[in-house]
């Protein structure tokens, strides 16, 4: 069983200067990420060019989403941004087999999908997922800011235990960059500007967390982790 690492961000709309703060601190330390996409932007031409990261898509299929408002064109908007993914994860972790028989029918170029949520569940590895005569790669993830953000006594000074098989990392742009403690340093966030695409750098830092948080969990992580363990989610499927 495949034993490794893997940092994951689901940019969610976030403006560039919260996914660049993501990009530098990777690229910095050296080591390899996966970059899920909502939306045109001039910095996932930057992900793309970077040979030690994975630019993948990240759909929405809510309702009222707008990537679409059916399944082959909320997954055509996300190809058309992204042409060469192979992987993704889905918006709020939607799926049903309806899509993926849309996704495998069609969209076959994404042969591995990290939308399985197991919160710190251990010795993870991947599955294989048929449907019609046909396969897509799943990898289930065991740890997310958002979710570490409403667990009680959460410590965000340490990353949490590891174990053997795969270890899968998700994070947001967003609690990156204010350092997200409680969800509720998010909220407050979007009290004042509601739209990601008003959130400005000046304000946003004015009201980042200033003690342990998201940012500081991301960078102990590595900070705390030989490079080589570190792997995209399409090198991991690969090799797993």
């Amino acid at each position: 069983m495949l034993t490794a690492k893997a940092i994951t961000f689901d940019v969610d709309w976030a403006p560039d200067f919260m996914v660049e703060e993501c990009i530098n601190t990777c690229a910095k330390a050296g080591i390899p990420a996966s970059f899920y996409a909502t939306h045109p932007s001039p910095i996932l031409a930057e992900i793309a060019r970077a040979s030690r990261f994975e630019l993948g898509i990240h759909p929405n299929f809510m309702p009222l989403s707008s990537h679409g408002s059916t399944y082959r064109d909320v997954l055509k908007y996300c190809l058309d941004l992204v042409p060469t993914a192979t992987s993704m994860r889905t918006h709020s972790l939607y799926q049903d087999s309806r899509m993926f028989a849309e996704l495998l029918a069609t969209y076959s170029q994404i042969r591995v999908d990290a939308s399985l949520f197991l919160p710190g569940h251990r010795n993870l590895h991947a599955v294989d997922f048929h449907l019609d005569g046909k396969s897509i790669r799943r990898l289930p993830f065991f740890w997310e800011d958002d979710h570490f953000a409403g667990t009680p006594g959460a410590d965000w000074s340490q990353p949490p235990v590891t174990s053997d098989g795969l270890n899968i990392f998700a994070f947001h742009p967003v609690h990156v960059f204010i350092n997200t403690r409680q969800m509720t340093d998010y909220s407050h966030l979007k009290s004042l500007a509601p739209l990601a695409s008003s959130w400005t750098e000046e304000v946003v830092i004015g009201h980042s967390n200033r003690g342990a948080g998201t940012r500081t969990f991301l960078k102990n992580l590595i900070e705390q982790s030989p490079k080589d363990e570190f792997m995209t989610l399409t090198a991991m499927a690969d090799a797993s």
